[in-house]
């Protein structure tokens, strides 16, 4: 494939994340706001994509094939809390890239893209489960772990900016470290 091919596909890609973060969301995202946000042609997108719902499925893909990619990364080798730290960390890389309206607009996500966004969300959340169980939480502390990080993700996306919503993560995860070392 061309350079410029793959280049105008990350670029229709890198402005949708924006345009899906900011406070229209899905609402705002159109060919005419791609469109103008990028001075391109309208005609641009239909020769990387069928249309809108292809490219949120790309750019969906994009971002979960990236927290997939590190969560295959997070090793077992150090201790149970190294682990636990790594998939928290994750957590918080997963808050920080993903788009406000990818959290709170869901029912407005193409059935495909939603369902490979709760996969990707599943993985993690059962990663952080069993991160949980392996510094010797019991099995309610683990889920209750869980849930903490998949609320504070979501709460995070709705009220902070891309900079500040790995903050709240690292906040839940030096608490649940304290309280393992009571």
């Amino acid at each position: 494939m061309p350079k410029t091919s793959t280049t105008n596909k990350n670029t229709l890609i890198d402005a949708t994340i924006k345009i899906l973060d900011d406070a229209k969301g899905m609402d705002g995202l159109t060919v005419d706001a791609l469109a103008n946000k990028l001075k391109m042609s309208k005609s641009t997108l239909y020769k990387h994509f069928e249309g809108l719902d292809d490219l949120i499925y790309a750019t969906i893909e994009q971002l979960c094939t990236q927290t997939d990619a590190e969560l295959g990364e997070v090793f077992t080798a150090g201790t149970p809390m190294d682990t636990f730290h790594d998939v928290a960390s994750l957590y918080g890389r997963y808050a920080e890239r993903m788009p406000v309206a990818l959290f709170v607009q869901r029912s407005k996500i193409p059935a495909h893209a939603r369902l490979r966004l709760e996969n990707t969300e599943e993985r993690l959340g059962e990663r952080m489960f069993r991160a949980a169980m392996g510094t010797g939480a019991s099995s309610y502390i683990a889920h209750g772990v869980r849930s903490a990080y998949d609320g504070v993700v979501r709460s995070s996306a709705r009220t902070l900016s891309w900079e500040e919503r790995a903050m709240p993560v690292a906040e839940l995860t030096s608490m649940f470290r304290r309280s393992l070392q009571k």
